[in-house]
């Protein structure tokens, strides 16, 4: 089945995954530095059954991205990529991510549509030098307005001009490394501008004036022995839409994951001056533990 193709997995450039942590000028001449891009990571699949979009955690999202699936019309290999909304803000593509009302849908596609930005082809053989090549063919063979490729670069100062940008980073990919499905590798390490975790919703409290029915939400992750642990609060960054929707939905039992940007951690490992960014619907709690902690710093 399409769906069985599960994404290859970066490892951070720091932090409890990776002991030893990793400089990027290290890599220079091994690794080529891919655009980290800051949407949601998906498959494209485009066989004799049809266009799909499977998300990382193997869910059918093709419903959610008409505008994409509309745009790819030729049968071809599987592409490993991420789906951005076209002003390139992480909170709009999370916006596409979360709705499954058919009138929605059709509006925001209008309203913000998405592309597929690939970066990989995972059945393709070979290194990654291989791939690359195969997946520009064909993307360029598609001849979609909605289907391209992430740019890249051989010199790892270039994260210095992808941090200016204000983009999330770029991934460090040995040249002649393998395609490792639904593997975290070190062929593959991710070094990040934006400070971004990801936290489970465990709660939240009730707030004052015009946020009485919704003040902030309590954050945790889990640890090596899957146990929660409490990291902190958020109270900013949502629309007064938005509140009224987490609150219905916690209050119906949703276990919801959601996008945290952080400044640092204090001294108690807890997220200082934490900003909502959205729902994760890509991720699941068992994703998210404390060794994204060790990515931030602490004040």
């Amino acid at each position: 089945m399409a769906s069985d193709i599960a994404p290859m997995l970066a490892t951070a450039s720091s932090g409890a995954s990776n002991r030893r942590p990793i400089a990027i000028e290290g890599l220079e001449g091994t690794h080529v530095y891919d655009l980290k891009v800051d949407g949601v990571r998906a498959v494209l699949h485009h066989g004799p059954d049809g266009v799909r979009l499977v998300n990382r955690n193997g869910v059918d999202i093709t419903h959610k991205y008409p505008e994409i699936v509309e745009s790819v019309t030729k049968q071809g290999m599987p592409l490993d990529g991420e789906i951005l909304a076209d002003d390139g803000r992480f909170e709009t593509t999370l916006l596409r991510d979360q709705q499954e009302k058919r009138a929605a849908i059709a509006r925001l596609a209008k309203a913000h549509p998405c592309r597929f930005i690939a970066f990989d082809a995972p059945t393709a053989e070979g290194t990654w030098a291989d791939r690359r090549g195969a997946t520009e063919q064909e993307v360029e063979r598609l001849a979609s307005e909605r289907v391209t490729v992430t740019p890249y670069s051989m010199d790892p100062k270039w994260f210095q001009e992808v941090a200016k940008m204000g983009m999330e980073g770029v991934i460090a990919k040995r040249i002649n490394g393998r395609y490792r499905p639904g593997k975290r590798s070190t062929d593959w390490v991710k070094f990040k501008t934006v400070r971004r975790v990801s936290c489970i919703v465990v709660g939240y409290s009730p707030g004052t004036g015009s946020r009485k029915h919704f003040g902030n939400m309590t954050l945790a992750m889990l640890d090596d022995n899957l146990d929660p642990v409490e990291v902190g609060t958020v109270g900013s960054g949502f629309t007064e839409k938005q509140t009224h929707d987490l609150k219905a939905r916690l209050d119906a039992g949703e276990l919801l994951v959601v996008e945290i940007e952080a400044l640092n951690l204090t001294s108690g490992r807890r997220l200082r001056h934490p900003v909502y960014k959205g729902i994760r619907s890509d991720l699941t709690p068992m994703d998210v533990r404390t060794t994204q902690l060790d990515t931030l710093p602490t004040c």
